[in-house]
C-alpha cells in the first residue's frame, strides 16, 4: 500500500498473517491519537484566538448604580447602567427611576438611550463634539387619560376627550401651528334639529362648541402640530 500510513494491504481470497494485521491495528491507533491531540490543540488555538480578539471594553455589562448624585453625562463607557428612585442621577429626562444604556465609541459618537421605569418611555440623545443633544422621545410621548394625546418624534400630535355638559374644551397640550378639532355631540330633542351644532371658536389651545339643541355631552378628537 504505497504512500499509506497503513503498512500493509491485503489481497482478498489470501490469508493475511497475524503479525501484519497486529501491525494496521497499531498502525491505526496511532493515527487516531495523533488526529485526537491535533484537534485538542486546534480548539485550543481558536479559543485562545477569540478571547485574545475581545476587548473587556467591548462587552456590554450591567451595573446597578448605588450612588447619589451621578449626572448622566459623565456615562461614556458602552453598558446597562440600572438606577433606582433614591439613587436619581442628573439630567434625567424623564421619571423617578430608570435604566441607561451607553453605546459607541468615545473617540466617534456615543448614544445614550433612557428607558424611564415610572413613565414606560425611552428617550434618545447623542454625544458628538465634545456636546450632548437634547434628549429626544425615541416613540413619542403620550398621556392615557380624559382627556389625553399622543404627540409622535415628528411633532404630530393627536388629541381626544369626553365632556359633559361641557362644550368648552382646552387641549392638554397646545398646538404651535394648526388644530384640526372633529367632534360628536349626544342629545337629541324631538322639537330641536340636532345637526344645528358647531364650532363657535377654535384655536391652537382648544375649541368651544355651539348649538341650539339638545347637549348632553360630547366626544372630540383633533390633530395638528
Amino acid at each position: 500500500m504505497a504512500d499509506s500510513m497503513i503498512p500493509y494491504s491485503f489481497t482478498p481470497g489470501t490469508k493475511a498473517k497475524a503479525g501484519e494485521v497486529n501491525a494496521n491495528f497499531v498502525a491505526l491507533a496511532s493515527i487516531i491519537e495523533t488526529f485526537k491531540n491535533n484537534t485538542t490543540q486546534n480548539i485550543s488555538d481558536i479559543i485562545e484566538t477569540l478571547n485574545g480578539k475581545v476587548e473587556p471594553d467591548d462587552l456590554i455589562n450591567n451595573f446597578v448604580v448605588t450612588e447619589t448624585g451621578k449626572n448622566l453625562n459623565d456615562y461614556k463607557t458602552p453598558g446597562n447602567y440600572i438606577f433606582s428612585s433614591s439613587n436619581l442621577p442628573l439630567n434625567v429626562p424623564e421619571g423617578n427611576s430608570g435604566l441607561v444604556m451607553v453605546l459607541g465609541d468615545i473617540n466617534s459618537t456615543i448614544t445614550q438611550l433612557w428607558y424611564s421605569y415610572s413613565a414606560s418611555q425611552v428617550y434618545i440623545r447623542i454625544f458628538s463634539n465634545s456636546n450632548w443633544t437634547s434628549w429626544k422621545p425615541a416613540y413619542g410621548t403620550y398621556r392615557l387619560s380624559n382627556p389625553g394625546f399622543i404627540k409622535f418624534s415628528n411633532g404630530v400630535i393627536l388629541q381626544w376627550g369626553h365632556c359633559i355638559q361641557n362644550k368648552q374644551v382646552v387641549y392638554p397640550l397646545a398646538y404651535n401651528t394648526i388644530a384640526c378639532p372633529i367632534f360628536m355631540k349626544h342629545g337629541y330633542g324631538t322639537s330641536t334639529e340636532r345637526s344645528d351644532t358647531g364650532f363657535v371658536d377654535q384655536t391652537h389651545t382648544g375649541f368651544t362648541a355651539g348649538t341650539n339643541g339638545v347637549f348632553y355631552h360630547l366626544n372630540w378628537i383633533s390633530i395638528g402640530w
